[in-house]
């Protein structure tokens, strides 16, 4: 019994063996993942970048006074047109004036001391020669002379002085302008160097903007540029780059350029532009010479811990391609899109959106085009 049935377990053994496919089950092909697809374009050739500024004059100055004292007299307001010499504020001059005094009758002194000091040593060189006067005494009247001479330069030095510091208690115009700005007013007490009014000249007007390094080697002097100020109701203002910064500006992030306003020339200065005023300024930068630059759609980059990425469509034909992360630098948002550096080509497929999660190697199915502006 046990014979037969260990022949009948050999043949049910013999014959699912002999079944074919059995023990060779083909593996499952997991079906590609359905993804969009943009193509990226090559990078504009001429971009438009839009800084905020501020108007300033060409030529202004800030003047102070040289002495302190008390002002008396304020001889123009904002807004006053000035013309060179015009008195801008005076100070008290009574303390002044008598120090005037002081020191001119000292001089006047000085000048009697000097004189009777110069005869004295007349009368005694006369007497030497005639020998009725010692070596010693010849000695001593020169060098009273030469004292009193001493004394006299310094007595007028101090004239001069007192009266450089009367004339100072008038401050004037040094040039044509406009007054921009009063510090000070009647009553006041001012010291040396404090800033008390500042002219406008009327030379011409200035744009300052900030802009980063990165496109400091696409401006150059003599470019034009739209300026639009924010509360003057115009047409935009021209305005030409007469300086680049090779510097930042201490305190500030970005590197300074001064555009000066083309104003018409029947406008007179400060008619609707004034000192000070913000100002929006559009550079127009000729890409010519810069480092290969590619436009992608915003949902085609995407960021982890180690930088800006895109994810690659690696074509396999009939829509099916496999997914490959590429590290891209310096992205900047543009009116197109997104510009990116990095190994890429104008017409390379990307997988949008690129926050989606696909290793490298996955394969993919083509679904639709991401929108991308030419």
């Amino acid at each position: 019994m046990k014979h037969q049935r260990t022949i009948v377990m050999g043949t049910v053994m013999f014959v699912f063996g002999a079944l074919p496919g059995c023990g060779d089950v083909p593996e499952a092909v997991p079906p590609e993942r359905p993804v969009r697809v943009a193509e990226a374009a090559p990078g504009p050739e001429r971009d438009e970048r839009t800084f905020p500024g501020r108007v300033a004059a060409s030529s202004a100055s800030v003047r102070s006074f040289r002495v302190s004292g008390t002002i008396v007299e304020k001889a123009v307001g904002i807004g006053t047109q000035v013309e060179a010499g015009d008195l801008l504020l005076r100070l008290d001059p009574a303390d002044h004036r008598d120090e005037l005094k002081a020191a001119e009758s000292a001089a006047e002194q000085a000048g009697v001391a000097a004189r009777r000091a110069d005869t004295d040593l007349r009368r005694i060189e006369a007497l030497y020669a005639n020998d009725h006067a010692s070596p010693q005494q010849l000695d001593h009247a020169r060098t009273e002379r030469n004292r009193a001479r001493s004394a006299l330069v310094g007595a007028r030095a101090r004239a001069d002085l007192a009266r450089r510091r009367l004339e100072d208690t008038e401050l004037r115009a040094r040039s044509h302008g406009t007054v921009v700005d009063l510090a000070v007013d009647v009553g006041e007490n001012v010291q040396p160097g404090m800033p008390a009014v500042r002219v406008m000249g009327r030379s011409g007007l200035d744009v300052e903007i900030r802009v980063p390094e990165t496109i400091l080697p696409w401006i150059e002097e003599g470019d034009e540029a739209p300026v639009t100020l924010s509360t003057v109701d115009t047409d935009p203002l021209t305005a030409v780059v007469r300086e680049v910064g090779v510097a930042p500006r201490a305190g500030g992030a970005g590197y300074p350029v001064i555009l000066a306003l083309d104003l018409p020339r029947d406008t007179p200065l400060g008619a609707g532009v004034y000192d000070g005023m913000s100002a929006r300024v559009t550079l127009g930068l000729e890409r010519s010479g810069a480092p290969e630059r590619v436009v992608v759609p915003p949902e085609a980059v995407a960021s982890d811990h180690e930088g800006p990425f895109v994810l690659l469509f690696e074509s396999q034909g009939d829509g099916v391609g496999t997914v490959r992360r590429q590290r891209v630098e310096d992205p900047r948002l543009n009116s197109a899109g997104i510009e990116v550096k990095g190994p890429l080509g104008a017409g390379d497929l990307l997988v949008v959106p690129a926050a989606i999660d696909l290793p490298d190697g996955v394969r993919v199915r083509r679904s639709g085009d991401g929108f991308h502006s030419d």
